[in-house]
């Protein structure tokens, strides 16, 4: 019986290392042209900012050397497993050259809403920084 138990339990324990990945698909495009859209670095991170006066925490992210013109499509891989249930996600989206930032979102694109990525890919605007 113990024996059982035993191995009832190592199944479970492996079982739950085994979490499949889940994929956010996501476009980001330009508020205006900039004048030299080549070689820019684009970080995209999806957080939860439920949490009032208080940091982010850091769920998944990428980041990426572009190529060609945008609107640039990546995807995040994040854990459906880290989820918190009553979290509010977050994507933002950045670009910089050389570690100086060129263009980011100044709005709050909710992602992962009940527990799962959308079908679609989510489209956000990138706003030059002046």
């Amino acid at each position: 019986m113990l024996r059982t138990i035993g191995l009832i339990v190592a199944a479970i324990v492996l079982g739950a290392g085994a979490a499949v990945a889940e994929t956010l698909r996501a476009r980001a495009i330009l508020a205006e042209p900039l004048a030299d859209a080549e070689g820019l670095t684009l970080e995209a991170t999806v957080s939860d900012v439920s949490r009032a006066d208080a940091p982010s925490i850091f769920l998944a992210g990428v980041s990426f050397l572009t190529s060609g013109q945008p609107g640039y499509e990546f995807s995040i891989t994040y854990d459906p497993a880290e989820l918190q249930p009553q979290a509010v996600y977050a994507l933002r989206v950045a670009l910089s050259r050389d570690g100086h930032l060129v263009a980011s979102t100044d709005t709050h694109y909710p992602v992962l809403e009940g527990g799962a990525a959308g079908a679609e890919p989510i489209e956000v605007l990138l706003h030059p920084v002046r």
